[in-house]
């Protein structure tokens, strides 16, 4: 991979970047701006552009065709026509979708430019269009340079643009800057107009109380008056016409609207509601803008290919010979239209029972037809708990019965079920069988997806395509099989993250708590790790018959598909909404610690479901204290599916129930544990990790913080693992690397918002100069410095953190240290550090004394 040029030498960090200049623009302003740029100065028309993009509705309008481009399907195929795991990954990326939409502002501004950076994977930043000169072709140093750095033959810079071709902005903004006139003559219409007008009259004799009612109708409120004698007359002429209720400023909003979205869109009603509300009207309108949508994909990809593509193979991307493609998306086919389609093509019966999943009949098997009288199944679905057990496949199914009240709508519902589908509810909570409702496995079953509790969707048939291939090629060519198939993995974990996420994401519990969300997290990672390592035995066991005999994919796929159903349609559900409602019990139980000086118990709530469990209700109204032994056996959820919950209170204390047999699986409390069930106890995990009992992380006894600092020397180990811990491990590594890469952009955005760019001089008496100096770098290095997110926020606290310090010791420069000449070229003379207490920490600030000034350099946590 070729050799990547050090940070601080990239062309964005030697801009000097500037606001843009706000100012009160007119058509004139516009003119002028634009006749300036044609003479090759960019700064006046582009500032323009940046206040007008202020307008909600330009700002939408481009946002919709930059995310038509951004969510449509984007390949990468090699030469043979395969996909590229590494080009798949790298697509998949925050910063392959910021380049796209960069690309795409050419559209509007006319020109982008872009600079690479793979040094730590790729990263892609924004080079001010201001600042790029097309006609010398360097990139400005100061937006308002005539040369500057050349890009010509820097193959980690890309510009795109053609010369006085000023993009769709210089289109729409006359017709933003009129709208924003308009609205400012309406507001005034609405002040002399909207209000009543009152008037006073006064006899001309009496001036005394014509100043007694001046004082009296100003301060009667804002309403407009006016005071004159008895004697005069005052007559007040009205416009008759449209204008005079003031519809013509909003038909003129309207015109501007219109024009605007027409320029960038193409059309209007997409976006607007017409006078008229026909529904072929809007298709058409929505046809010209997919056009539009069309025509930008085929931009990227030729951009991709062209230019982006010898880039990453100079890198050492494996994209030689491939190319990037926008696939064309096949129209979904309804059942009719397959009924049509039957009696004029031969369609084979084994795409049907594949695509949607129906086992082919056996010999003298009964067959359903269209006029079968057996009942449907209930489309509402079930809300109620069930006693059932996902760790436990043998469990009877529990009996349907037939609603025969129901089954006169029978047709008419399936008749009409495709525009009906998509808005019913997801109500079933069911453990041992699929609890989708009728609609929605219908649904699933055309797209190939899995909908959970919360309409988080799973891509379940590719995942398994891949599982399954994965598995067979693997036997074919005498490979290892996997202890665990990573797609089995990714299918789990993924929905299981999710959900608990969904509830970790309140911002003030997450600082708090960071550890025990981390641990809560690898501890939901360990568990689908060793799920699906027992799916993965279970499939490879399928891979030959009785005989002994390799079985063909086709068969090996259909038994496959039958043990899938278990492990990722009817269990996956169960403990997706199991893993949902243990993290709510987690934070509720967190949260009742930190009040229980006013709230000292908990009182068990009866569950929200329709039926509830009989042992369960046993439980209610029982009150104990918060750290109660009670609580870590019979913490909701306390089943699968359990819906019971708790809450703090201050009511007396109750007696402790009678010891009953709880399911070892949940003696569990989440908010101690950080686990979603008890894991130990699960047949998934029991005796199969030789070191799952010893581990520390079972054995911290809360400690979560102490996990952070574990060693591969620590007796009991950690390290080494069972190769199925290892797996969660990793996978929960690379989701923290991601949280912390997704921290660090904030802390960028943030330092942006609320430094300015030339940084920022403070008056502190608390500092040994009297002030100190913060610039956006060093409020970006202190979050770098931390590797936890709750610590990279001490960042946006610099403010706080500078009034809270106090002078601790200073030092000078020690000329043994490799950057010892480099601080002296840059004028530092030595170091001052202040001592602090924030955020129950206590913490070092690090001050560079540079040119006899402070400034902010590092922030340190004091370990005492």
């Amino acid at each position: 991979m070729a050799k990547q040029k050090p940070d601080d030498k990239l062309v964005i960090n030697q801009l000097i970047i500037k606001s843009p200049q706000r100012r009160a623009s007119d058509v004139g302003e516009w003119r002028n701006a634009m006749q300036s740029a044609d003479s090759g100065r960019m700064k006046r028309l582009y500032d323009l552009f940046e206040d007008l993009l202020i307008d909600g509705i330009l700002a939408d309008a481009v946002s919709k065709r930059k995310d038509a481009v951004a969510n449509s399907e984007l390949t990468f195929q090699n030469a043979k026509g395969e996909e590229v795991p590494e080009i798949t990954m790298l697509i998949d990326t925050l910063e392959f979708e910021e380049l796209i939409r960069l690309l795409l502002d050419v559209r509007f501004w006319g020109r982008t430019g872009i600079e690479f950076d793979f040094s730590d994977g790729l990263s892609v930043y924004e080079i001010p269009k201001k600042h790029i000169n097309l006609q010398n072709q360097t990139i400005l140093i100061n937006d308002t340079d005539e040369t500057g750095i050349p890009y010509d033959g820097d193959d980690n810079i890309l510009v795109i643009g053609k010369k006085r071709d000023y993009g769709l902005f210089l289109k729409s903004a006359p017709f933003v800057i009129w709208k924003r006139g308009g609205f400012g003559d309406y507001a005034q219409w609405l002040e002399i107009f909207g209000m009543p007008q009152r008037v006073g009259k006064y006899s001309s004799y009496d001036p005394e109380s014509r100043k007694l009612l001046e004082q009296a109708l100003e301060q009667g409120g804002s309403a407009p008056w006016v005071v004159i004698p008895k004697e005069s007359e005052v007559e007040t002429t009205n416009n008759t016409g449209s204008g005079s209720s003031g519809t013509s400023y909003d038909d003129f909003r309207r015109a501007c609207n219109e024009e605007m979205l027409i320029t960038i869109l193409g059309q209007t009603l997409t976006t607007v509601q017409g006078d008229k509300g026909a529904r072929s009207l809007g298709e058409v309108h929505k046809a010209v803008e997919e056009g539009k949508n069309r025509s930008d994909m085929k931009f990227v990809q030729r951009v991709l290919n062209q230019l982006i593509l010898p880039v990453l193979e100079k890198r050492g991307f494996p994209v030689k010979g491939g190319s990037f493609i926008f696939p064309e998306a096949a129209e979904e086919l309804e059942v009719s239209e397959i009924l049509q389609l039957s009696e004029i093509l031969e369609i084979p019966a084994s795409y049907l029972h594949d695509k949607y999943s129906i086992p082919v009949p056996k010999d003298g098997e009964p067959i359903a037809r269209r006029n079968s009288s057996d009942t449907e199944q209930n489309i509402a679905g079930d809300n109620q708990e069930e006693e059932t057990d996902p760790e436990n496949s043998d469990n009877e199914k529990p009996d349907k019965k037939e609603d025969s009240e129901k089954q006169p709508k029978k047709k008419k519902l399936l008749d009409r079920f495709f525009a009906y589908a998509p808005q019913l509810p997801l109500q079933g909570v069911g453990g041992q069988r699929d609890q989708r409702n009728f609609a929605t496995k219908l649904t699933d079953s055309i797209t190939g997806k899995l909908t959970l509790a919360d309409k988080y969707a799973i891509d379940l048939d590719k995942l398994l395509q891949e599982a399954l291939d994965e598995v067979y090629n693997n036997e074919k060519e005498g490979r290892e099989q996997p202890v665990v198939s990573e797609p089995l993995f990714k299918l789990t974990n993924d929905a299981l993250q999710q959900g608990i996420n969904s509830v970790f994401s309140e911002p003030e519990f997450g600082k708090k708590n960071e550890e025990f969300i981390n641990e809560f997290r690898h501890n939901t990672a360990v568990f689908s790790a060793f799920k699906n390592h027992r799916q993965t035995e279970e499939i490879v066991a399928l891979l030959y018959d009785e005989d002994g005999n390799l079985r063909s994919f086709r068969e090996f796929k259909k038994l496959a598909l039958q043990v899938s159903k278990d492990y990722n349609i009817n269990w996956l559900q169960t403990e997706y909404n199991t893993a949902v409602r243990a993290a709510r019990s987690a934070v509720n139980y967190r949260k009742a610690l930190e009040t229980k000086h006013v709230y000292p118990n908990l009182e068990y709530i009866e569950s929200t479901a329709s039926v509830q469990r009989e042992e369960h209700l046993e439980y209610v109204g029982t009150i104990l204290p918060i750290e109660h032994p009670w609580w870590d056996t019979h913490m909701p959820p306390s089943a699968w599916n359990c819906a019971c919950s708790v809450r703090p209170t201050n009511k007396d204390v109750t007696e402790v129930p009678p010891a009953d047999l709880v399911n070892p699986v949940f003696k569990n409390n989440p908010g101690k544990t950080a686990q979603m069930i008890n894991m130990k106890e699960h047949p998934y995990i029991k005796g199969v990790c030789p070191y799952f009992d010893k581990c520390k992380r079972r054995t911290s006894g809360g400690n979560f913080k102490s996990l952070l600092q574990l060693s591969d020397d620590e007796n009991p180990p950690v390290i080494p693992q069972c190769g199925i811990c290892k797996m969660a491990a990793d996978a929960e590594e690379r989701a923290r690397k991601k949280r912390r890469k997704l921290k660090d952009k904030e802390i960028r955005e943030w330092a942006k918002e609320n430094i300015p760019e030339y940084g920022l001089r403070i008056e502190a008496d608390n500092f040994v100069s009297g002030e100190i100096h913060v610039n956006r770098r060093s409020v970006n290095d202190i979050a770098s410095h931390f590797t936890e997110n709750h610590l990279k926020d001490l960042s946006k606290d610099i403010h706080v953190i500078i009034k809270k310090a106090q002078f601790l010791t200073e030092a000078g420069l020690n000329p043994e240290r490799h950057n010892y000449i480099n601080k002296v070229n840059r004028g530092v003379t030595g170091y001052r550090y202040y001592k602090l207490f924030h955020n129950g920490l206590n913490l070092r600030l690090n001050v560079e004394i540079r040119n006899g000034k402070e400034h902010v350099y590092m922030l340190n946590i004091i370990v005492k």
